[in-house]
Parts: C-alpha cells; structure tokens; sequence
C-alpha cells in the first residue's frame, strides 16, 4: 500500500474523531455559550461543527475503504504471484524429472538429448564403437529431414487434408528413436573393456542400425507417394496410393514393435 494513502487515512480519521470531540464538547457547552455569545451565535457555530464533522467523517470513510481495496487487491497479486512461482517450480521439478528420466518408454522420447547421450558414448566408454553410434545419430537426424520435408511439402501445397500424414512420421521417428534407447540401456549395463560385451553391443547397435534403415526406406517410400498425390491433384488413384503406403508403414511399425518386445 502508499504510504501516501495510509498518511492521508490516519490523518483523515485523526481529523474526524477530532471534530466529533469537538461537536460533543460544543453541546456539553450549550448553555454557557448561549449565555455568553447568543443563541444565534451558538447556532452558527453548532451548524459548523456539524458540517466539519460530517465532512471528516465521509472522508474518513471513503480513505478506509480505498485503504481496504488496495490491500485486498494487493492480497490477490501477492497470492496469483506465489500461484504462478508455485507453477513454475512444479513445472521446473517435472521438467528435471523428465530430464533424468529421458530414456522411459512411458513418455515421449526426445531426439536431442538421445543425440546428445550417443555422442557421450562415442566419446567416453564406447569410444571403439563410435563408427556405429554415428550411423544411429546420423539415422536420427535423417529423420528429422524428412519430417521437415514432409511439413515444407504440406504447407507449400495447402494440403491441410495430409495433416495426418505427419503423425505417422511421428510414431515411425518414435520407433526409431526406441531402438536407439534399447541400445544405449545396452551400453549401460554391458562393459565396454570386456571383449564379449564389447561384441554384444556392437551386435545391438547393427541390429539397431539396419531396423532403423528399414523404416527409413518406408519413410522415404512414403514421402514419395505423398508427393505423387499432390501431383495428380488428390486423384482417388493418388489418394488411394498413399493410403495403402501408409498402412504399409503402420503396419510395418506395430509388426517391429512386437517382434521387438517378445526378443527383449
């Protein structure tokens, strides 16, 4: 709150209980003013008084309740600020929760930092098989261009229609990015100054490496049939097409899924 509006309410208030003071004194007085000064006198000054009072008293009012709004909304700025400072932090803690656990197949697994920990490992413990953990990071960034490929060719044809078509580039970058994961989980747990292990991992990676070229090949394919569509201006054989190559690429996902999930 001012501090120029607490002043101008105390005084307010100071200046009221004065003139009532002052009012009830004046009537206590009555009769020896009026013998003193006159009736007409005493009335005078009574009228005045009551006038003086009345105006510090609505003053008095009117500052307090100023006074009681600017501190109920200074309440409600103080209380959305600690909401929001609450919000933040909860929302920073899941963000560094997320962070520790970017590997978990119950969320969304992010390329950047899956890049980020193969690039660790190429560098660090796993150096002797930094020739295939490129391939896998290299595979991930391929990815990324078809899906920016896929997004420019949408947008520059105002095929607001294929929207769906960029979702199952999603799930198959998922799929990808899931193989990457199981081998980095491979390379956490095996030793990489142990010949077998060694051998193990280089044996995951390459699997990893030639399911991910699979499903960039069917990306590709599909890309291709994405523009053929456009092409032959949404013909129903185009549309046709392009349906039956996307369920070639779904279905080839949810057979790999599964046939992943039984081997693990």
């Amino acid at each position: 709150m001012k501090k120029g509006l607490v002043v101008s309410t105390v005084v307010s208030i100071l200046a009221a209980a004065a003139s009532i003071i002052a009012k009830v004194y004046f009537a206590a007085q009555r009769d020896s003013i009026i013998v003193a000064k006159g009736i007409v006198h005493y009335r005078q000054m009574n009228s005045l008084l009551l006038t003086v009072m009345c105006i510090f008293i609505v003053l008095s009012v009117v500052f307090v309740l100023i006074a009681f709004l600017r501190a109920q909304k200074i309440r409600r700025q103080t209380a959305q600020k600690e909401a929001e400072s609450y919000e933040k932090e909860q929302m920073q803690i899941r963000r560094n929760k997320e962070k520790e656990s970017y590997l978990s197949a119950s969320s969304r697994l992010e390329e950047q930092l899956l890049r980020e920990e193969l690039k660790k490992a190429a560098s660090g413990e796993w150096r002797g098989s930094a020739g295939d953990i490129q391939k896998l990071f290299d595979q991930s960034v391929k990815m990324d261009t078809y899906q920016e490929k896929l997004d420019k060719l949408i947008k520059k044809n105002g095929a607001d229609a294929l929207d769906d078509t960029e979702e199952v580039l999603e799930k198959a970058e998922q799929y990808l990015l899931q193989n990457i994961r199981k081998t980095l989980n491979y390379m956490d747990v095996l030793d990489a100054g142990t010949e077998a292990d060694a051998a193990r991992v280089t044996g995951f990676i390459q699997k990893a490496v030639t399911d991910n070229e699979t499903i960039l090949s069917s990306v590709s394919d599909f890309l291709l049939s994405v523009t053929e569509y456009l092409n032959s201006q949404g013909s129903t054989d185009g549309l046709e097409m392009l349906n039956s190559y996307k369920q070639v690429l779904i279905s080839s996902l949810q057979t790999d899924t599964k046939e992943s999930a039984l081997k693990m």
